[in-house]
């Protein structure tokens, strides 16, 4: 009994090593060997979208793999609505919602990192805007004490800095003209002597230097190099004509560049951009194809850019003087970038196809934007 129980067994591992041996063989040759049918994969399920047609989320990503994004939905009565904090670690694979709340009027959401512990994420509202921070990367939110007072604008510099430009009147026929600061991150505000003017469109590129746009009788925009305590005016070279009833906004470029745009009644539009403070300004052409453009500009370095119309993307290599067609992507989807670096981006996509949905969408690239990937929204 026990010599058959060894032949037995050395019949079945001489068998095992001959299906061994012949596995190798066929790997050897480059031979594809078919899976049983239970275990060959299934098609890739289709990237998700946003989850509802009421889903407005905005997204701010450290990395193609770290990114944070709030989701507000205005589904319900009365302009009122829920909204969710959602953290990816893979590439919008997967999302994980990491907070929730609820908003009483129309809002739209802001959401901003400056590492991956410390961020802010704000609902500008028709009322008092609401804004949280977190120093953990997103697992414990506090609401922060703001004044009471319509938003126009609230943006960081750090986690420490910010700035928020208001309408004091509380919305009621008043415009964007006062300046509130903090300097610890939120806990207290302060009010600054205001802005002059009808102002609209705070950046602020560090600690000290901002920047916002301007309404008057001539073309021209504001700037502020001690944190908004005080600004100073800085016009803008109009050609004949170009006067009353002008407005204009501002863009920041990494480094020292400042774009403004501008446009006044009586004259034509024009884009400037200036590196030393606005003391000069050099004309800038239109991206292509229009000057809608702007809108979806991207600013790797002071050079590198990168804009998006129906799908073309165009980049520039000299500061948006000279652009070069890269590419089109034909799938029904507006694609606003946000390039990282010259070859990484992330995108959010609009639906533009002749039957339009409210639903958007995100997309990666790690090729400069040859080609683009749909990667899943968040779905709370």
């Amino acid at each position: 009994m026990r010599l058959r129980s060894r032949r037995t067994r050395a019949l079945a591992l001489g068998a095992a090593s001959a299906v061994l041996v012949g596995l190798a063989s066929l790997a050897y040759l480059h031979v594809q060997i078919p899976l049983p049918r239970a275990l060959q994969p299934g098609p890739s399920p289709p990237p998700q979208l946003t989850a509802t047609e009421f889903d407005d989320v905005a997204y701010d990503f450290l990395s193609p793999s770290v990114g944070w994004a709030l989701d507000l939905r205005n589904d319900t009565v009365g302009d009122s609505g829920h909204f969710w904090i959602l953290k990816t670690t893979d590439g919008a694979r997967h999302w994980q919602t990491i907070f929730q709340g609820t908003f009483s009027s129309a809002a739209q959401g802001h959401i901003v990192f400056f590492d991956r512990l410390h961020g802010f994420a704000y609902l500008d509202r028709e009322g008092p805007a609401v804004v949280y921070s977190t120093v953990d990367g997103g697992a414990h939110w506090i609401r922060l004490p703001v004044p009471p007072v319509t938003f126009g604008a609230v943006t960081f510099a750090d986690a420490e800095a910010g700035w928020i430009l208001a309408d004091p009147s509380g919305g009621e026929g008043g415009a964007a003209t006062a300046i509130y600061t903090t300097t610890d991150g939120g806990a207290s505000w302060f009010r600054e002597a205001d802005p002059p003017g009808f102002t609209a469109g705070l950046e602020m590129r560090n600690r000290n230097e901002g920047w916002l746009g301007s309404g008057g009788d001539v073309p021209a925009v504001l700037l502020t190099t001690d944190g908004g305590v005080s600004w100073r005016e800085r016009r803008l070279p109009s050609g004949p004509g170009a006067t009353f009833a002008c407005s204009s906004s501002v863009m920041l470029v990494p480094g020292d560049g400042v774009i403004a745009l501008a446009s006044c009644k009586s004259g034509p539009s024009e884009q400037v951009e200036s590196s030393d403070g606005g003391l000069t300004w050099t004309p800038l052409p239109t991206p292509p194809p229009d000057n809608t453009s702007w809108d979806r500009t991207s600013f790797i370095d002071s050079q590198n850019w990168w804009t998006m119309t129906g799908g073309a993307l165009w980049k520039s290599a000299d500061g948006g003087q000279t652009w070069k067609d890269y590419g089109l992507q034909l799938d029904d989807w507006e694609y606003i970038p946000h390039a990282f670096d010259l070859s990484h981006a992330w995108a959010q996509l609009v639906h533009t196809g002749p039957n339009p949905s409210r639903l958007s969408g995100l997309a990666m690239t790690s090729d400069g934007g040859i080609h683009w990937t749909q990667v899943n929204a968040p779905r709370p």
